[in-house]
């Protein structure tokens, strides 16, 4: 595992967020496996997904998988701000 995923994972395990807010493109692995790998940790993890990526398959397979919440990056800064206060609220987004 690449070294930043790890130190990224080990935090993820000893903080336990309320919230976490990925990217899909990660570099060695995708987005999609390490939330799975979180969720497999901590199934109720709250998993925000803040990609470049507006297509609906993507949206759909990230759900599909486990995220909780999803926002384009081409969103207007407070809908991340809108979908992290409602993550943390335990609502989806």
């Amino acid at each position: 595992m690449h070294r930043r995923r790890i130190e990224a994972y080990q935090k993820f395990c000893s903080l336990q967020p309320d919230v976490v807010v990925m990217d899909l493109a990660l570099p060695g692995v995708s987005g999609i496996e390490a939330m799975r790998r979180m969720l497999v940790r901590e199934p109720h993890a709250h998993v925000l997904i803040f990609s470049v990526h507006e297509e609906a398959i993507f949206v759909h397979r990230t759900l599909d998988a486990g995220a909780r919440g999803y926002v384009t990056k081409a969103s207007a800064p407070d809908v991340l701000v809108e979908a992290v206060r409602s993550m943390a609220r335990r609502m989806s987004y």
